[in-house]
């Protein structure tokens, strides 16, 4: 894919060979990327955010009908222009470079995040092991999802490890590898949530063999010791805001439903024969999406299940799934258990790592190739090349190394902290498909094989095309502005700081050339400021809910102003597209 080449007017021409994606490496990286941490680590969180187990549900439940919708818009948009790099491709040909920086910068930390998340996620599940080998814990001893020191520096060489597989694994060994990961853990998933009901029903268990109380090895040596700047991430702590509403960004459901986009990111290699690429695409992110729901929701159900005992006999709250293991009172089935659980919260965070670290460096690298680079030209020449035509851009995977490390100690070593500044980026990177999709109706559908007459505007082209973008752009805002100022004011400053850095390149030069705001560049202004007035009339609307005014009001007001800036951006990306028209095909 070449962005500059497709709005020259240049086409894509599939070599034969090239397009290699089948169903199953596509399942691979749709559910691989979904299915990470959150289904072992959010449950306890959810519950207690939630306040309730009926609520904690809702939650779920509806966190997965929202996630729902946002990934149909996303394939709708996806699938009417099928390209690799997709989520960059697009809002650039809609919208121009001003929007597309922020967009790609966005899915730039969004994905390393997620990549330094997972890492702490696999430490987290394998420190009793790393105690017992190293001889010093690797948990903060008041909190069993922090890192200190030690535990740092395993998760940081756990990052290495991933993006070393990535650059040394050919891509077709490492996407079917994915996929039959995926597919062991999704296994082992299941079991532990059915095993775990079905020992409940059967009463199973005793809650007096509960005990509570720190790791084995664990110290209290971390990143808090050197001052303000490590508590950047994590110093939000717990959200302010409590009830299932709230839970999906504070609880951190949206983090577990994220990921299943990869199919999006590598349309253009995905095989059109058979069912066709659409088809494929269609099936993998939807069917990635409500596999979650359900699995997600048989966990949670199980959770629930045993709080319930444990907190009506006994005053405490299982931690996590082998928290409830150790209550099964036959001894072979809870070893069975206990080792499922060893491997897969281990396995399904490292499998969701994969895909992050995989996907991410062509589409950086491609924002660096244009003549007008929107990022370090660099960043696409240090590329070593195989026989095999595969591209391994070794300096972007060096630099997510060393940006995963920095949030790391953003965060403190705290899962949650990084969880929650996923979920934000994760629903800005979601939010924009809608603004493309809305900009770019015009030109998606043609009835005429050259494309020259628009299709006819039915009501079910209206639904699609106008209607749900719009409902999922505001289902976005809602649950960003319920994430609550203490998040989202960091995760938007990570964001601010992270299009300065990427963007330098471009930004010294085009603001200059936008001047004008008639032109190209000044049209892309134009888009570009709606989005940033969005983000700020949003971060606006969370400090005031955070200072006491009435929630639902401000809901209404978040609906009325995504309607507004969704709106402006569509009529300025339109704008954009009469003096640059965009060129998808």
């Amino acid at each position: 894919m070449a962005f500059e080449q497709a709005r020259r007017g240049g086409k894509r021409v599939d070599v034969p060979g090239e397009r290699w994606l089948r169903s199953f490496g596509l399942f691979g990286l749709a559910a691989g990327g979904v299915i990470g941490s959150g289904w072992f680590l959010t449950p306890a969180g959810a519950y207690a955010s939630a306040g309730s187990a009926g609520r904690v549900l809702l939650s779920w439940a509806v966190g997965g009908l929202a996630m729902l919708l946002i990934a149909t818009v996303m394939v709708e948009l996806g699938t009417a222009a099928p390209r690799t790099g997709g989520l960059i491709f697009l809002p650039y040909q809609s919208s121009g470079p001003f929007v597309t920086l922020v967009v790609a910068t966005s899915l730039w930390i969004y994905y390393v995040v997620n990549l330094a998340s997972e890492a702490t996620a696999a430490t987290v599940a394998l420190a009793p092991d790393l105690s017992a080998w190293l001889g010093v814990g690797v948990l903060q001893c008041t909190d069993g999802r922090s890192l200190n020191w030690s535990g740092m520096g395993v998760a940081i060489a756990i990052m290495v490890a991933v993006s070393v597989a990535v650059a040394l694994v050919p891509a077709r060994r490492f996407i079917n590898a994915m996929a039959w990961i995926t597919v062991v853990k999704i296994a082992g998933i299941v079991f532990v949530g059915v095993a775990l009901l079905v020992i409940f029903q059967r009463h199973g268990f005793d809650v007096s063999r509960h005990v509570a109380g720190t790791p084995a090895r664990c110290d209290d040596a971390h990143p808090g010791r050197l001052g303000w700047l490590s508590t950047f991430l994590s110093g939000a702590g717990e959200p302010n805001e409590h009830g299932w509403f709230a839970t999906l960004v504070g609880g951190s459901v949206v983090y577990a439903y994220l990921g299943f986009q990869g199919p999006l990111d590598y349309a253009g290699d995905i095989r059109t024969d058979g069912i066709g690429e659409k088809a494929r695409i269609r099936r993998t992110v939807i069917g990635a999406v409500l596999l979650s729901v359900l699995i997600y929701l048989l966990l949670q159900v199980a959770y629930n299940w045993y709080v319930g005992a444990m907190t009506r006999d006994t005053g405490a709250r299982p931690l996590d799934f082998l928290d409830i293991a150790g209550l099964t009172t036959a001894g072979y089935l809870r070893d069975v258990l206990e080792v499922t659980l060893r491997i897969v919260t281990v396995v399904a965070p490292l499998g969701a790592g994969l895909v992050y670290a995989y996907v991410l460096p062509s589409e950086i690298a491609e924002l660096s190739k244009l003549p007008r680079p929107l990022t370090y030209r660099r960043l696409g020449t240090a590329v070593v090349r195989r026989r095999n035509g595969d591209n391994i851009y070794w300096l972007v995977l060096v630099v997510n190394v060393v940006v995963g490390a920095v949030l790391l100690l953003l965060a403190q070593g705290y899962w949650s902290g990084l969880s929650w500044t996923s979920g934000v980026l994760g629903l800005f990177l979601y939010a924009f498909p809608a603004v493309a999709l809305m900009s770019l109706a015009h030109v998606l559908d043609r009835d005429e094989p050259n494309g020259t007459r628009p299709a006819r505007r039915t009501a079910w082209w209206r639904f699609r095309r106008e209607l749900l973008p719009r409902v999922s752009f505001a289902v976005a805002s809602l649950m960003l502005f319920e994430a609550g100022f203490d998040i989202l004011w960091r995760a938007v400053t990570l964001l601010g700081g992270g299009v300065v850095l990427v963007g330098a390149p471009m930004l010294r030069g085009r603001w200059r050339a936008a001047r004008p705001l008639v032109n190209a560049d000044g049209c892309a202004a134009w888009a570009a400021g709606g989005l940033a007035g969005y983000i700020g009339g949003l971060l606006l609307l969370a400090w005031w809910h955070r200072q006491g005014t009435d929630g639902v009001s401000l809901a209404v007001t978040v609906v009325v102003w995504s309607a507004i800036c969704g709106q402006s951006m569509t009529r300025h990306s339109r704008a954009y597209n009469e003096v640059v028209p965009p060129l998808l095909s």
